[in-house]
Order: C-alpha cells, then structure tokens, then sequence
C-alpha cells in the first residue's frame, strides 16, 4: 500500500481520538491543543506548522505533504504505537484479518460467492483508498481551490499604507473570505480583480484566503513605521491595536510612556480592560536567530498598571515568532514564550520562573544565537531554550502591556551592531544602576 494511505489512516485516527468534531472545522487553537496533547502523551513535539501542512490547512511545498520519519514517529507513538512501522504493519494486518474473517463468513456458499465477494470487497477497498487519493491529490485544484491566484502587489510599505490584492476567483456559491490580519475581513467577488486594504499600524501582517474555514491561499504584508508606534488594543489580541493620532505623547517624558489621563482622554477607562503596545517595524535585514536584545522597562499600579502586572515582548519574524511576557509572581498562568516552532503557555506548562516583580525598572536580557535563547532577568539567567526550525528575518518589536507600562532603554544588536538603540532622552542606561526593590 502506499505511504499516502498511511498518512490518511493515521490523520483519520487522530481526529477520531481527540473528539473535536470534522477536520475542516479545526481552527489554529485546535492545532495548538493537539501540538500540547502530543507533548503530554509523547514527551516530543511536532511544531503547530508542521501539523497544518499535514492535515492540510497550511501550504505545503506540493499536494501532498508526507512528514519526516521523525514525525511519523511521533505520531504513531501518539496513536499508541512504538513506531510508524509498527504503525503500518499493525493496520496492514488488520485490514488483512478483515479480509480473512469476510471469506470465512462465505464457506458453504460456493466458490463463485467467495470469489464474487472478495471482488466486490477488493473494489470497495480499492474505491475509498482512491477517492481519498484523488481528492486530496489527483484532482485538479481548480475543482478543489476555486481561487486561481491571489497577490499583493506591493507586500512592504510605509505607513500611511494601502496593500493593493490581486485576485482571480473562480464563481461559486460559497462565500470566499479575505482576512487581512488586522481584524477586518471581507468577502471576495468573483466578478472582481483587486481588492485594497488600509493599514493603520506596523506590523507583518499575514493575510489569509478561506472558504469554510478552509485555507485557499496566503501572504504576508510588511507594515513599516517611522520609529515608535504608540496604541492601544481593547483586549488581549495584537491584531486590534489602534495607534494613537499624536505620537508625541509616548516619548515626551523621557521614555515610551502614556498616562492613564491621557488614555482617558481618548476614551479609555482607568478601570477598564486595554492594553498599551509600542511598535517597531522596519526593514532591519537582521536576523532574529542571531539577536542580542537589552531592555529596561515596567509596569505597576502607581503609573497605571492592571492586575497581573506584566511586560510582554514580542520580535515578529519571517517564519515564526519569538514572545516572551513576564507577570508579577502568582499570575503565571498567563505567561506565554514562544520561540522557533516551540510555544509554551501556562496554562499547560511550568512557567513559573518567568513570574517576576515588574513594578520597578527591570533590566531584562534575550541572547539568541545556535539556535538556543538564553533570558536574562536582573542580570540572572533563568531560562535556555533551544529550538529547530529558524524563526528568519526581523521585521518588527512589539513591547505590550494590560495597563500604562513604560519602556526606558532598548538596544537591539546582531552581530556586534546596532539594529535599534534608543533610550528616549532619559537618564538610565545600561551602566545605571537599575533599582532592585
């Protein structure tokens, strides 16, 4: 049998074991929880991309993605099996056993029964493996992806900025829908060719196709600002920053810092749920995989810092991203690290030790290089990751926090050199003494 059976057979398994309904109903959370399951069960992960591609909601490099042996190793081992070969031989034989107790079902019947039997069986057999085959593989993708072609014509801009889409869209009955990665979607018509979106922010925004949940096509848009972007999102999703209108504010107190009274202004309740963000995007030709990254910031009550107090930060790569995000200790079930295919969540993993006391200047530290992160706190290494698949070129720094935190010193260096380094006109520096209380 082919390997392409296999790889359908264990798929099928695995939506059968975890319960979570049809496959093209999966969203990104369910590839996230079952990249979680597999850990538990296995002690061994498969990255989130890695699983899209399989199970065909990501893009694979052809029509049919068939993983590493590694992987398929690990999948088996998910499934209940010691390894993929055992995999394929258990499930080889099960179908011949099948076989086997049909024809014995059939003595006494005659030779012509069993022979008109097993063909009938052979066929049905051979009509499953086949249409799966060539539904997933064979069929041409006009039939299957009615979206001939979509591109942006300008993928990298500064703000103010216009992405331009170019799109050839086959009709159909169902609704196609364009997300462009800032929380606004819209429906694509196929009588058109050229859709545009407006972005407010910096970003590297990833711009999606879909019907039925369904993956169709993607790109990317790079958002480019002129320095620091100061905004605010209502709620914990990058994708719903707004920036502010006058972007002197954050920096005119010696440090990238908005008052509460200054966001009440602007209709944001002290006790209400926002959080302030501080944006960097930029063509830097650096890559994140070999990064030195020194910050001094904070967040407390006092300036108008939320429970859990936190200082989140976040490097938007190429191919993935690395985010790190310190909560004062006793919240770390919100703490979330992501670097390489790796993320992490507290919900489902010891974060502890990134629970910290943030309420005064904290000096924190990122070395990465080797494929290994090393984060410095107060000058004291707490943790070392390391990783497989390269996060790629930096294209923006995201510094997020639930309240007014501020940011007083960032030096970004690749390579011995500068990428960013700004201490807003304020006193600290890296040779200040940072309080300790």
């Amino acid at each position: 049998m082919k390997e392409e059976f296999f790889i359908i057979l264990a798929i099928e398994k695995i939506v059968q074991k975890t319960g979570w309904g049809p496959l093209d109903t999966w969203t990104n959370y369910n590839y996230s929880m079952l990249n979680e399951e597999i850990r538990k069960v296995t002690g061994k992960r498969i990255s989130e991309s890695t699983l899209k591609r399989m199970f065909g909601k990501k893009k694979a490099p052809s029509d049919f993605y068939n993983p590493h042996a590694y992987t398929r190793n690990i999948l088996a081992e998910y499934l209940g099996y010691s390894n993929w070969e055992e995999f394929k031989r258990e499930n080889r034989l099960n179908l011949k056993a099948d076989d086997a107790n049909g024809e014995a079902n059939q003595e006494g019947d005659g030779h012509g029964k069993r022979r008109a039997w097993l063909i009938a069986a052979s066929v049905t057999f051979v009509f499953f493996v086949g249409f799966l085959f060539l539904r997933d593989v064979i069929m041409p993708k006009n039939q299957r992806n009615p979206l001939k072609s979509f591109l942006c014509e300008n993928p990298v801009g500064k703000l103010p900025y216009t992405a331009l889409f170019n799109y050839d869209l086959i009709p159909v009955k169902d609704s196609v829908i364009v997300d462009f990665g800032n929380s606004e979607e819209y429906f694509l018509s196929p009588d058109r060719k050229l859709i545009t979106e407006f972005y407010r922010a910096g970003d590297y925004a990833h711009v999606t196709v879909k019907m039925h949940n369904k993956l169709l096509a993607h790109t990317f848009v790079h958002i480019l600002t002129d320095g620091w972007q100061g905004g605010v999102s209502p709620n914990d999703t990058s994708t719903a920053f707004v920036p502010f209108n006058d972007q002197g504010i954050i920096r005119e107190k010696g440090r990238l810092y908005v008052t509460p009274e200054e966001l009440g202004g602007l209709g944001y309740k002290r006790n209400g749920d926002y959080y302030v963000e501080y944006r960097y995007f930029d063509e830097f030709k650096t890559n994140i995989d070999q990064v030195s990254l020194e910050t001094i910031a904070k967040n407390n009550p006092e300036e108008g810092g939320k429970l859990c107090y936190d200082i989140e930060i976040i490097m938007k790569g190429e191919n993935h991203d690395f985010v790190l995000r310190f909560l004062e200790p006793g919240c770390f079930r919100y703490v979330r690290f992501y670097v390489g295919e790796k993320k992490f969540y507290g919900r489902f993993d010891d974060l502890s030790e990134f629970a910290r006391d943030v309420s005064g200047w904290r000096d924190i530290r990122i070395d990465i290089s080797g494929m290994v992160a090393k984060i410095y706190f107060q000058g004291e290494l707490i943790h070392t990751e390391s990783y497989t698949e390269p996060m790629g070129n930096l294209k923006g720094i995201i510094y997020r926090f639930y309240g007014n935190g501020s940011v007083d010193y960032v030096n970004l260096k690749s390579g011995g050199q500068n990428v960013i380094r700004d201490d807003f006109g304020a006193r600290l520096s890296p040779e200040t003494p940072v309080e300790t209380q």
